[in-house]
């Protein structure tokens, strides 16, 4: 666990990181056992609300900060509660929820079936974008 006491300290950690991959998940949408190995104290828990959102999506990035010998490894997870989701192209265009997770869903099965395509654009991107 990594303490964070706000999110000034979560900006310092995400400043620190020297190594990154994109933030990446399959199912990741409504699927409470994403997080059942999580410890009882989490680093951050940010509530805006007092009553649950209608759902839920869950991330998790690999992520390196640099120590005297090397990098230390990190994986940062974390879960957004929401009542809507829109999910957007990035010229705005709408794309239906079902038709965005779907594609997730052939990427992956895609990236483990060893389809080089798959692999081709992993390896294109070169930065991940912050955490907000």
């Amino acid at each position: 666990m990594i303490p964070l006491a706000d999110f000034d300290a979560l900006e310092e950690f995400f400043a620190s990181v020297a190594l990154h991959n994109s933030m990446y998940g399959w199912e990741f949408l409504d699927n409470p056992n994403l997080v059942q190995d999580w410890p009882a104290e989490v680093s951050l828990d940010v509530t805006h609300r007092d009553t649950p959102a209608e759902h839920t999506s869950y991330w998790f990035n690999e992520v390196g900060v640099a120590v005297e010998d090397g990098y230390r490894p990190y994986c940062v997870e974390g879960v957004v509660e929401y009542d809507e989701l829109t999910v957007e192209r990035f010229d705005g265009t709408p794309v239906p929820v079902g038709e965005f997770t779907a594609a997730g869903k052939r990427w992956w099965e895609a990236f483990y079936r060893g389809d080089p395509r798959a692999h081709e654009v992993q390896r294109a991107v070169n930065e991940s974008p912050g955490w907000r």
